[in-house]
């Protein structure tokens, strides 16, 4: 077998990996990870092979990390470069400018078809439960992790509180254009004032006391 014969076939094996990662991510958040199936995947990417998705991901778990690290090197890219030219600034980064840092990268992402599609792809995620929301963040990306830590060192709140509202509120922030965008209300004028609104409610939210359960005793008998 020819060189040039084994790098066209890799090259043609990338391609449809790629594919079926980019049509992954939309019908993982359009119908969440347990609405969408590897066959409909594997149709929305093109391929006529119906057990191509098996073929290079093996099953759902491995295909969801392959989208997140599909995209994590852009948005890692650009955290690096905007905390970097806060940082040469010389003005100390707020949570409100945290959180703008950690966000506005995943929000900017689009598709080939000009698509938010991996901000609406977390939304899915966030949606189809727990079981796969497993992915965690390696060495290769040292400016996302730092992020986190600045932005739980604002905050004097109980590590798994931090955990949970963190989630709760990257869920509210990346689904918040797309919801709004669907129904109508968000224009290419007011996307950005929008996104700052839900980053906005994203502070208030991780910094909103912490009330213990037997705060709302008197309500047991409403």
């Amino acid at each position: 077998m020819s060189i040039g014969f084994k790098q066209r076939r890799s090259g043609r094996g990338e391609a449809t990996r790629i594919a079926i990662i980019e049509a992954a991510e939309i019908l993982f958040a359009e119908h969440g990870v347990n609405g969408a199936s590897l066959r409909q995947i594997g149709t929305a990417s093109g391929s006529a092979n119906t057990n191509a998705v098996g073929y290079h991901f093996g099953n759902k778990e491995a295909l969801v990390a392959a989208v997140i690290s599909h995209r994590l090197p852009d948005i890692e890219a650009a955290r690096t470069r905007m905390l970097r030219g806060w940082e040469e600034s010389g003005e100390p980064a707020s949570l409100r400018d945290l959180l703008f840092i950690m966000f506005h990268p995943v929000v900017q992402q689009r598709n080939s078809d000009g698509q938010r599609s991996y901000a609406a792809f977390i939304g899915g995620i966030f949606r189809s439960g727990s079981a796969w929301q497993r992915y965690s963040l390696g060495d290769e990306y040292p400016t996302t992790r730092r992020i986190i830590r600045m932005i739980r060192d604002c905050l004097a709140i109980d590590p798994q509180l931090f955990k949970a509202r963190m989630k709760i509120c990257t869920n509210m922030i990346v689904s918040s254009l797309d919801l709004l965008e669907k129904e109508g209300i968000v224009s290419e004028e007011s996307e950005g004032q929008q996104f700052l609104d839900a980053i906005v409610m994203a502070e208030a939210a991780l910094r909103a006391p912490n009330i213990p359960e037997t705060g709302f005793a008197h309500m047991a008998d409403w």
